[in-house]
């Protein structure tokens, strides 16, 4: 569903989309190649673990293609918690404000789930998303350790 239309820095038109579903939808491509390099980059597990009925995703397109999505989940609404669970923007398109035009979009939805929080989960070696968490006004308030564990077989 089309939510709004705006100028990016370079004056070109960025059509705001919104799914209540990570999945079903043009952005969702984009969404699983993000992650996937993600992955290769040693920057999240190699592992999903989302739900696609607790998800949603906000996406912009220039031209008819994606070239920026903000994924969410809605897993901590009841502490009024609205969870990032992937940003990106398109190498080609970066440094547009993209990044921010979305980043408002996804906070007018929080503040429609009456969410008083948005937390990103970012790996500490992923400088890229640290710099836009905090150019976001976020900031580190605690660590969260992973350990891989092997099964009892």
């Amino acid at each position: 569903m089309i939510i709004a239309e705006e100028l990016t820095k370079t004056n070109e038109t960025l059509v705001i989309k919104h799914s209540e579903h990570l999945s079903h939808n043009i952005a969702y491509p984009f969404f699983l190649h993000q992650y996937a390099e993600l992955m290769e980059n040693g920057h999240t597990v190699k592992a999903t673990n989302w739900d696609d009925n607790e998800c949603g995703i906000i996406w912009g397109e220039i031209d008819g293609k994606v070239v920026g999505i903000f994924a969410y989940k809605k897993d901590q609404i009841k502490q009024k918690v609205l969870n990032i669970l992937l940003t990106a923007v398109d190498k080609n398109h970066r440094n547009k404000g993209i990044h921010t035009i979305l980043n408002r979009y996804f906070e007018n939805v929080a503040l429609d789930l009456d969410c008083k929080f948005t937390v990103a989960t970012v790996h500490p070696k992923n400088q890229t998303r640290l710099l836009t968490c905090e150019k976001d006004g976020m900031k580190i308030y605690y660590h969260k350790l992973y350990k891989e564990i092997g099964s009892k077989d």
